[in-house]
């Protein structure tokens, strides 16, 4: 019995200290810095205590002492007297879906929530006046978050890639919005940019395509290179302080269809919905989501600048007027509508991929001498030298045959009709354009004179239309399904100069 009894007690004292043993291998704590912290892993909750500054932590040699355990960790609650969330803190801590950030907390550091791809929202209190670069980023599930009004300045790369993020409220006090800060957030629908920004960075809004409308106040002074890649902005107001437009802006935004400038704008100018310098001699961008088909550069611009039309959804016939003397690289890159290319007769260099567009059937070049090319021979990229053809004035296809880039194109043409193009106001709308028929004009000025005619690409006119005046109708129908397949130039003398477009019958 004894025996018996001494073996019972001996399995139910066992039994508590197996008991015992458990319940304290579900706390694990140690210390960081001058701070204490324990992670309880039945709840999954870290509790970081103590006061004082979180040491910063970086990735290469000193990760957070609970990196460990990182894939275990739901929730995080900090304590009231410590005064800044560490670099790397809560890095890559994916099933984190909640954190507590107390009042005394003062900046939240770089990459602190970096990666935290179940963090569904955050609640910063009104003590914080800093956001380090990366500290949302690649947060997914993160739908909205609230700036408070103390916060001075936030990161590069803030919010990269947070694509459920649907609205985003910043304070007043921000004066920069920096590189990549809503990068690929293509969830976000709104933003309400502060009257003090005065920078907008580099990509800061790339591949927002949810992104309706965008107000940017007065203060901007800057708005870098690729700042709205890819957005849905519809409409783009900038105003009169503006001092710099980097590059290619507003490049990607495929339902952007008109940029206006203020008019007191001391540096920019717009018309059309298309952004030029000041002076109008450079043409800076031309909006994606123009719905034009047709577009011919104003006289008086001189320079196309970098990327200005690249990725045009619905030009499908550009004119480059013959005041300019340089396009820049890539400025009609990747126009993927684009079959139609005019180049007056003052332009003198294409910069490398000027015209990387495969869909290109037909380049006119004014220029009696050719324009010089990139080194590396790119400027007409991706364009079929088999197919496309390149009209030139005549007597010059010998010249042009010995150029680089010029002569990899196997049709080339010399056409009277080139030589005497004049480009005027190009306000005239010709469908259907190629036609089995009949082509309807479409008259956009306030009137036309004179009169309309046909000429075949050696210049002999084959068909006149009566003279028009400025009460007649906008439209004007022409019948030249007489005429043999091919193509033709359409002439028409207007007040303001004299209009030729191609046509083409099939």
């Amino acid at each position: 019995m004894c025996t018996i009894k001494n073996r019972c007690r001996f399995v139910v004292l066992a039994a508590i200290m197996l008991l015992r043993m458990q319940g304290s291998a579900q706390v694990v704590s140690d210390t960081t810095g001058t701070l204490t912290w324990s992670l309880n892993l039945n709840d999954n909750t870290l509790v970081i205590g103590g006061s004082g500054a979180m040491p910063n932590y970086n990735y290469s040699n000193y990760l957070p002492p609970w990196t460990p355990y990182r894939d275990t960790i739901f929730a995080v609650a900090i304590g009231d007297s410590i005064t800044n969330i560490g670099d790397y803190a809560f890095y890559y801590c994916s099933r984190l879906t909640s954190a507590t950030i107390p009042n005394s907390v003062s900046t939240v550091g770089g990459y602190a929530f970096f990666y935290c791809t179940d963090l569904a929202s955050v609640s910063i209190p009104n003590s914080v006046t800093g956001l380090g670069s990366w500290v949302f980023a690649f947060c997914s599930s993160l739908t909205a978050v609230t700036v408070p009004a103390s916060v001075e300045n936030i990161g590069d790369n803030a919010f990269y890639q947070c694509s459920n993020l649907i609205s985003v409220s910043l304070p007043d006090k921000i004066a920069s919005i920096e590189d990549y800060v809503f990068y690929q957030c293509g969830s976000l629908t709104t933003v309400t940019i502060p009257d003090k920004v005065a920078k907008i960075g580099r990509c800061a809004f790339q591949d927002c395509v949810n992104l309706t409308a965008v107000n940017i106040p007065d203060s901007v002074a800057s708005i870098g290179d690729y700042a709205f890649i890819n957005s849905n902005l519809t409409v783009v107001t900038v105003p009169a302080r503006v001092e710099s437009i980097g590059s290619y802006a507003f490049g990607f935004c495929r339902n952007l269809t008109s940029i206006n400038v203020n008019e007191d704008n001391m540096f920019f100018s717009s018309e059309d919905g298309v952004l030029f310098n000041k002076s109008k001699t450079t043409l800076i961008q031309y909006p994606m989501g123009k719905p034009d088909a047709y577009y011919a550069v104003p006289d008086g611009v001189t320079d196309i600048g970098t990327s200005a039309f690249r990725a045009s959804l619905y030009l499908t016939a550009a004119v480059v007027s013959n005041s300019v003397t340089t396009i820049a690289q890539q400025a009609f890159a990747n126009c993927g509508s684009l079959k139609s290319v005019t180049i007056g007769n003052s332009v003198t260099y294409i910069g490398y991929d000027a015209f990387n567009n495969p869909s290109t059937e037909e380049v006119f070049s004014l220029n009696e001498n050719p324009p010089a090319t990139a080194p590396d021979n790119s400027t007409f990229a991706d364009v079929d030298k088999h197919v496309c053809v390149l009209h030139l004035p005549a007597g010059c296809k010998n010249k042009y045959l010995a150029a680089p880039s010029w002569k990899d194109f196997l049709l080339v043409e010399e056409d009277a009709g080139v030589a005497n193009y004049e480009l005027g106001m190009m306000n005239y709308l010709v469908y259907p354009n190629p036609t089995t028929g009949k082509i309807t004009i479409r008259n956009e000025e306030s009137g036309m004179s004179s009169e309309i005619g046909i000429y075949d690409m050696a210049g002999k006119k084959l068909l006149s239309h009566t003279p028009l005046t400025s009460h007649s109708s906008p439209l004007i129908e022409i019948d030249i399904s007489h005429l043999a397949n091919g193509m033709y130039f359409l002439k028409v003398q207007t007040n303001n100069g004299t209009v030729m477009k191609k046509v083409v019958k099939e």
